[in-house]
């Protein structure tokens, strides 16, 4: 490393935060618009860089290489280059390496934001991965919750896949206290409908037919006709109880 050039160095320092990267990752990064030219040199060279494609586009830090040039970040610079990676990752629709890195920056705010804006994108339920759904919201302090109805009540459902029907209930109840304490809420009234669909699929899931009929009913009735993916829910909870 000290072999290297002090431009070289810096470029290997402020990209050091990216668990994979591009050339345009770390142009981005470092305003440098000889990025792919430099990964290209210190691959051919065998220096810290191991590519990730036959098509020598994505590589990755040697990881003993990575967690050396982060210890020459302080905590602010590495909170900040975080940052700067989670905006470049939204702006190019790569949703979990974006929040991945708002989870490492150190800032739960931050991290709440960039998790909700995630869970309201129709492609992070469609992967179907519930244990990585769950692993964000492990990473998350619990008072981030209660500021944030729309992320608690889609906790609520990441907790229903996962079969931790208590912990649905806890979201749900913290979603409609915080819309009692914030009624001015946008979205407020289809949150609420929400809540009592999801209660309605967590009672249908236990076989209390009644009380999820009467949910899911209501919920229904409450929501607009073209959330289509929330009256899909509701009609295969319905199913659930009818059968029962």
């Amino acid at each position: 490393i000290r072999q290297q050039a002090a431009e070289t160095r810096g470029f290997l320092t402020q990209t050091a935060v990216l668990t994979r990267f591009d050339a345009a990752a770390c142009e981005a990064r470092t305003g440098r618009a000889d990025s792919q030219a430099l990964l290209r040199q210190l691959e051919q060279a065998n220096l810290f860089v191991v590519p990730l494609d036959d098509a020598r586009i994505w590589y990755r830090y040697h990881h003993l290489f990575a967690d050396y040039f982060r210890t020459l970040l302080t905590k602010t610079e590495a909170a900040a280059l975080c940052k700067q990676a989670v905006a470049w990752c939204e702006a190019n629709d790569l949703t979990a390496d974006a929040v991945e890195y708002a989870l490492r920056c150190g800032d739960a705010e931050f991290a709440a934001d960039v998790v909700a804006r995630a869970l309201r994108q129709g492609a992070t339920w469609s992967d179907g991965n519930v244990a990585l759904l769950t692993h964000w919201l492990a990473q998350l302090p619990p008072e981030v919750f209660a500021s944030r109805p729309q992320l608690s009540l889609d906790a609520s459902r990441i907790h229903y896949l996962a079969g931790r029907f208590e912990h649905a209930e806890g979201h749900i109840a913290q979603t409609e206290q915080g819309l009692i304490d914030q009624p001015a809420t946008p979205g407020a009234a289809e949150m609420l409908a929400l809540a009592a669909l999801y209660r309605g699929a967590i009672s249908a899931a236990r076989g209390e037919v009644a009380q999820a009929i009467a949910q899911i009913t209501y919920g229904q009735a409450h929501l607009p006709a073209d959330q289509h993916l929330a009256h899909a829910r509701g009609y295969y909870g319905l199913g659930v109880a009818y059968e029962l």
